[in-house]
């Protein structure tokens, strides 16, 4: 099983998981809602409501009657009123359940007929008077005639009642039987979301045995090489010494006068020479960095001279090329806690590369400044720039950027991989300020002494 493959079924089981126990609370919810109608259709007793007002209605007319015949007074028949206009209004404002039957649109129109009759009757009980019996015949002729209508009201409350309890008990049943659907399903998924979770989990040990395995392999590789080429540098570098002092001999004149022909072959052996003396010592830089094993000093140093250095040292290569090299720099120290022969490694770099890229009759300009906690060095060039895509990538190792038809393929890509090292070790930041056509700036910022002080 792939790893993508395992992620697509684990996604499937989840998302059916979440499906039945999301089913299983609607569900549930559903379920408290039936329970709560039941609930409500027992406490609200419509069937209980309904034949006590049927009840108090027969008692009403029996205690009319009875006053006709002069057997109880008038308070006995006011407190019989009372009583049925009391249930009349629970019925009517009280228990919704009731209502809702009372009121449906089938139901017979008992409980309206009865509520006008007393609102109609309410000001002939409060002004009855012993002996008026025309009164209270009357009264027992209207309400008697909904003795019929109150028993159809009953069995229709009745009925209703029925319905909706055989209603509900449907209702549920088919809640509980979606239930117990859901219930299997997710028990039934149960094993298999552990087995593919235990897969997964067996995967993802594999895929960390296999990427501590890489790791390995990466570092081997990367000591290997870091070794290789230390070792090549130091065994370059011997040889290739004796060369450049045989070389020097023979540009002194110490072995004799050369030729016009001569001389030009020894020069462009010992330009060559240097050049790959500087690739050499790159190499061996590289190695120190990767090890740990470069060295800072930390003496006081003049950025200022330490750039005035550099400059004059690229002054005749940027005069051959007719190129205007400028420093601009401030009349007192800008000191700096450092490495002199580092930095000024750093300011040759940085301006060996620009009077490399620049076009001819064009200018690159130093300048070192200084501000309350920091020290800046600035190379400028109108060289063809670096795409702001590219920013990264030039400060890598072996790093080999387009530079358009000026590039000179005369180096490794390590340059500014250690320059950017270097001024690291030292505490600061290189950032480099660069658009495709437009040349390049970079720019070095080295904490001043006292700020490193206050820092610390």
């Amino acid at each position: 099983m792939t790893r993508q493959t395992g992620f697509r079924l684990q996604y499937v089981v989840a998302t059916a998981t979440l499906t039945v126990l999301f089913g299983l609370v609607l569900l549930s919810g559903r379920l408290s809602e039936r329970a709560e109608a039941i609930k409500t259709s027992q406490t609200d007793r419509p069937i209980y409501i309904v034949s006590e007002l049927q009840f108090e209605l027969e008692r009403f007319l029996k205690s009319l009657a009875l006053f006709r015949l002069g057997e109880v007074g008038v308070e006995d028949v006011r407190l019989r009123y009372e009583i049925l206009y009391s249930r009349e209004r629970t019925l009517q404002q009280g228990s919704h359940g009731a209502r809702a039957f009372v009121t449906d649109p089938e139901a017979p129109d008992a409980a309206q007929k009865l509520h006008r009759l007393l609102e109609r009757y309410d000001p002939v009980i409060q002004n009855l008077a012993p002996g008026q019996t025309a009164a209270a015949q009357q009264m027992q002729s209207a309400f008697g005639d909904l003795k019929a209508e109150m028993r159809e009201l009953t069995l229709f409350v009745l009925d209703r009642r029925a319905q909706a309890s055989l209603e509900m008990a449907r209702g549920i049943e088919r809640l509980q039987t979606w239930i117990l659907v859901l219930t299997v399903l997710a028990i039934l998924m149960v094993p298999a979301i552990i087995a593919f979770f235990a897969v997964d989990l067996r995967r993802s040990h594999e895929l960390a045995a296999e990427r501590e395995e890489l790791y390995e392999q990466a570092r081997a590789a990367s000591a290997a090489k870091t070794r290789f080429l230390a070792l090549v540098g130091h065994e370059l570098r011997t040889p290739l010494t004796s060369i450049t002092g045989a070389i020097s001999m023979l540009r002194s004149g110490s072995l004799g006068n050369l030729s016009q022909t001569q001389e030009k072959l020894v020069t462009l052996a010992d330009r060559n020479g240097r050049r790959l003396t500087g690739l050499i010592e790159d190499l061996l830089d590289l190695s120190r960095i990767e090890t740990g094993k470069i060295e800072i000093a930390r003496v006081p140093v003049d950025l200022a001279e330490t750039a005035e250095e550099a400059v004059e040292t690229f002054r005749a290569t940027a005069g051959d090329r007719d190129i205007s090299l400028d420093l601009a720099r401030p009349d007192r120290a800008v000191t700096v806690e450092g490495d002199a022969r580092r930095l000024f490694q750093v300011a040759g770099n940085l301006i060996g590369n620009a009077v490399k890229h620049a076009p001819a009759r064009s200018s690159v300009r130093v300048a070192v400044e200084e501000t309350a906690e920091h020290a800046l060095l600035t190379v400028a060039d109108d060289g063809p720039g670096i795409d702001t895509a590219e920013h990264e990538a030039i400060f890598s190792p072996f790093s080999q950027v387009d530079m358009g038809d000026t590039r000179e393929s005369t180096g490794l890509g390590l340059g500014l991989h250690i320059v950017k090292s270097i001024v690291e070790a030292h505490g600061g930041q290189i950032r480099v300020d660069s658009a495709r056509g437009d040349g390049a700036r970079f720019i070095v910022s080295l904490p001043r002494p006292a700020a490193r002080e206050q820092a610390a």
